[in-house]
């Protein structure tokens, strides 16, 4: 994939995750809307913006909120080949949404077809933690390379920290990406000189 300057200050995510776990209710969150405890579930995919400062430049991250019903899941599938990071988010008081981590990541891989930035946020700490701590500490080992955040979309807790370091993480990724194809172009032009 090729980025050219302008890209880099457009940060495109994508939240993906089962249905009910606060994908929608963390977005909001993060743009400061207020917490709705009848929130619905999404039933397409909304997006949504943000101007944000990474290393005193003004970005803009668009957020698309995906759904998370099995029989709209290929709806995603196209937003995964546009986004250049993804939040994976699973409901902490629900061991199937945490037993279904690894089929997001599969999906991740599959449709995205090249590395980008990936984070876990298990939202709802607000409720406490349903997920065993074996079990937990062993995912984190086994996924070392992903990092983990928990959070509530309810009283905001962790929702910055997350979306602020994955949006640092593609700000880095895209500006080194650009560099090693400055560099590659130059290369070739240095090259065919005679």
């Amino acid at each position: 994939m090729s980025y050219k300057f302008q890209d880099i200050k457009i940060i495109s995510l994508i939240l993906v995750g089962e249905s009910t776990v606060g994908k929608t209710s963390i977005m909001r969150s993060f743009i400061g809307e207020e917490f709705s405890e009848s929130s619905l579930s999404s039933i397409g995919i909304e997006v949504y913006t943000k101007d944000i400062s990474i290393k005193k430049e003004t970005c803009t991250i668009k957020i698309w909120d995906t759904c998370g019903q099995e029989r709209l899941r290929a709806l995603s599938a196209n937003y995964y080949k546009k986004a250049d990071g993804v939040i994976l988010v699973y409901d902490i008081t629900s061991i199937d949404s945490f037993n279904n981590i690894e089929y997001w990541l599969n999906s991740i891989n599959y449709y995205c077809k090249r590395e980008i930035p990936i984070i876990i946020i298990g939202n709802k700490i607000d409720l406490g933690n349903k997920i065993d701590e074996d079990t937990l500490n062993n995912f984190i080992n086994e996924h070392s390379n992903i990092s983990m955040f928990n959070t509530s979309a309810k009283t905001g807790k962790g929702i910055n920290e997350a979306f602020y370091y994955i949006a640092e993480e593609i700000y880095n990724f895209k500006k080194e990406y650009q560099i090693i194809e400055l560099r590659d172009v130059n290369n070739i032009k240095s090259k065919s000189r005679c």
